[in-house]
């Protein structure tokens, strides 16, 4: 009873897997920016040191190939003849390329730190170095090792002013390839740190999309849930509210309710509990098994019913719970149970109480609640329409003070008596001295006496007789299938009643007269009336107190004390 149903599909979140997608695209592009930048600054930082430290370089280069050269040439001299002759052709063609690789550095000096000295003391050595050699091929003379000995030391000198000219430059390469590389380290830092971030953005994202695709599904779950038992509980109110349309008393709508918690229950105990109008007493309406008391609620009245008494549906998760309903344990299957109470209430006022039990521990879901709900407001609204309809009957057809019928609906009864030729009676009958009565006693006695007098008669007449007041303290009663013997014992009946009933002393005592006439298929109600009001006045000229036949001559009442029949008054 308590089961949510069966499952139903569940939707994709389209739009969060798109979005986890553009973010997973957008992380790449970073990504690939943060690298490409990177790339791009560290190109620059290697295109930078090319263009302003190679050119020197290559210069310082070309002027050391050269210095070696002259070196060999020179070297060359103190050989033979021919080598010799080898090493002044080496010598003038160095010496001739000389100042154009020493103007090609000077052009493309960057006039670093200490370069502007090495420079000059490289011109310095290289100019007394060329003087030597000049003189030396002037002589024309065989180089001896003293002057070998000093042009090499000269030549060595020039190296040496060279190799650090060079390593000046070096340096500087060495220091801007030190930067690329520390450029590079910064891009695949930068690029770890990006990825790192990406990752974390993902992985942020991803939880987000698949608590949200849960959530997702868990809400157009439960919104599928719910919009099933929606229709399934609209479809049971649109059938339940056709059949409740087509009855028209209490013990066919019960049998509708019945039904329809049947129809709803799986196995499990339902009762339908309803008070009658005083609301006095709850009695078991509709069951799921109305051969069982197992598992009925001992409730006997809507005060005693924490349900009904707060006018609130309540859940009980256990019979054996300290917070349970005290009805809910002493059951006679000795079971522990759930339980679920919700009232049935007309125009505010709880008149019953849907009550079913489930499986201990297991409260009742919102659809079994929501539908259970349902039934009790169809049934307290078909009920309450009934009670409405028949009290509203009730207060048309019947008088106000004495709960009797009214003339009105006394003539319409009586029309369909004539209609079917039903024979019968017709009892006039008036209060005597009823003016007196509200003269002296007040208009409040005299309300009270025809209550009384109309409780009397009530109790006096048979089931299928209609007594009615027909105005003021005047009544009539039609007696159907009945004979003047037969309506005499009534109203002797009616006489010896009422005179028990007065002997209490709440009611002012009093008498009443009546004249009796049988219908006759030939007159009408109107007239049967008249000879019953004829001999209504026959029995008070009699003396009151009596009843007096149609067509009958009254027997007067002797007075004890003169002897003398006793006139109305």
């Amino acid at each position: 009873m308590f089961d949510d149903g069966s499952r139903l599909a569940r939707a994709a979140p389209h739009r969060q897997i798109w979005l986890l997608a553009g973010l997973t695209a957008l992380g790449v592009v970073a990504v690939t920016g943060i690298v490409e930048r990177g790339a791009g600054r560290v190109d620059a930082a290697t295109s930078l040191a090319a263009t302003r430290y190679l050119p020197a370089s290559q210069a310082l280069s070309e002027i050391d190939r050269l210095n070696r050269e002259t070196d060999s040439g020179t070297l060359a001299l103190a050989s033979s003849a021919e080598g010799r002759m080898s090493g002044l052709v080496r010598v003038g063609s160095a010496i001739e390329k000389f100042p154009v690789a020493w103007a090609a550095y000077r052009h493309a000096s960057l006039q670093l730190p200490g370069e502007a000295k090495v420079a000059a003391d490289f011109e310095a050595r290289r100019t007394a170095y060329l003087a030597r050699v000049f003189r030396f091929v002037a002589a024309s003379t065989r180089a001896s090792a003293p002057v070998m000995g000093s042009l090499q030391q000269s030549i060595e000198a020039q190296a040496a002013d060279l190799d650090r000219l060079r390593a000046l430059y070096l340096a500087q390469l060495a220091k801007q390839t030190d930067l690329g590389d520390h450029r590079a380290w910064l891009v695949r830092r930068d690029a770890l740190v990006a990825a790192a971030i990406l990752a974390c953005l993902l992985s942020l994202a991803f939880g987000f999309v698949l608590r949200w695709t849960r959530a997702h599904e868990r809400e157009v779950f439960n919104s599928d849930i719910e919009r099933a038992s929606e229709l399934r509980r609209t479809d049971l109110e649109t059938r339940l509210q056709r059949a409740l349309e087509m009855v028209k008393n209490e013990e066919q709508s019960y049998g509708l309710i019945q039904e329809a918690i049947i129809e709803q229950t799986s196995g499990t105990y339902a009762e339908l509990l309803v008070a009658d109008s005083s609301r006095a007493r709850f009695s078991k309406v509709a069951s799921t098994n109305l051969d069982s008391d197992d598992f009925g609620c001992g409730v006997t009245s809507p005060s005693d019913c924490p349900a009904a008494s707060r006018g609130q549906t309540r859940a009980f998760v256990s019979s054996t719970k300290l917070d349970a309903c005290p009805l809910l344990r002493g059951r006679a299957s000795g079971a522990a149970c759930s339980a679920l109470c919700v009232p049935v209430s007309i125009a505010g006022k709880t008149v019953g109480v849907v009550h079913a039990i489930g499986p201990d521990g297991e409260l009742p879901s919102s659809d079994t609640t929501a539908t259970f709900e349902l039934i009790a407001r169809k049934t307290g609204e078909h009920v309450g329409m009934l009670r409405a309809f028949a009290r509203s009957e009730t207060q048309a057809q019947t008088d106000a003070l004495t709960g009797l019928l009214n003339r009105r609906s006394l003539e319409e009864q009586i029309k369909e008596l004539m209609e079917r030729s039903q024979e019968f009676v017709v009892a006039y009958c008036d209060l005597d001295y009823f003016k007196q009565l509200n003269d002296v006693y007040g208009h409040d006695a005299g309300d009270r006496a025809l209550r009384l007098f109309s409780r009397v008669l009530r109790d006096s007449v048979r089931p299928k007789d209609l007594p009615a007041r027909y105005g003021g303290e005047e009544f009539v009663m039609v007696l159907p299938a009945c004979e003047i013997p037969e309506a005499t014992a009534v109203i002797d009946r009616i006489q010896a009643t009422l005179a028990h009933a007065l002997e209490g002393g709440t009611v002012p005592p009093f008498t009443a007269s009546f004249g009796l006439s049988k219908s006759n298929p030939s007159e009408t109600f109107a007239q049967t009336l008249e000879n019953a009001d004829a001999a209504l006045r026959a029995a008070k000229a009699a003396g009151r107190n009596r009843w007096v036949i149609a067509g009958d001559e009254p027997t007067p009442i002797v007075d004890a004390d003169t002897g003398q029949p006793q006139l109305a008054s």
